[in-house]
């Protein structure tokens, strides 16, 4: 099962909570990516250390901000690195056929075993409802020039 988050340094412990929770309801073997922005090597080395530990691996991926200045925050919470999930095919390894992208702000309680067998093989992405959007910021779809 592959696995990716991106982070900067702000949030490298949400990372930790995140994975601490995904390694406690998983099988060993996990292949977790980070696209790093800038995440302190004290704080890689413990994320590898928590990893390791638990039979899984972590692959640190280095992301330049610079890509993407000309992007507009229009939610005051959201940074930049969260554009970074869209060059996730330029960044990722090429043998990689299907990875699972999560918010590192997320708590686990399960098995992600169900998700991951989720036959997305027609598809080039699969995503889930953001009722935050959907519900709260409407605007935000059209602000970025998607359609409804």
């Amino acid at each position: 099962m592959n696995i990716l988050f991106v982070s900067d340094d702000v949030y490298a412990r949400h990372l930790v909570v995140a994975i601490k929770s995904i390694i406690n309801h998983n099988e060993k073997g996990i292949q977790f990516y980070i696209f790093d922005l800038g995440i302190k090597d004290e704080n890689k080395r413990n994320i590898n250390d928590i990893v390791s530990s638990y039979g899984s691996e972590v692959n640190f991926i280095a992301v330049n901000y610079k890509d993407f200045e000309s992007f507009p925050v229009q939610i005051s919470y959201i940074s930049l690195a969260t554009y970074a999930r869209l060059k996730t095919a330029e960044y990722l390894p090429d043998n990689l056929n299907k990875i699972i992208y999560l918010d590192v702000d997320v708590l686990v309680f399960n098995s992600l075993e169900m998700l991951w067998n989720v036959d997305v093989n027609n598809f080039l992405t699969a995503a889930c409802y953001d009722s935050f959007i959907e519900n709260e910021k409407s605007e935000h779809k059209k602000s970025i020039s998607m359609s409804e």
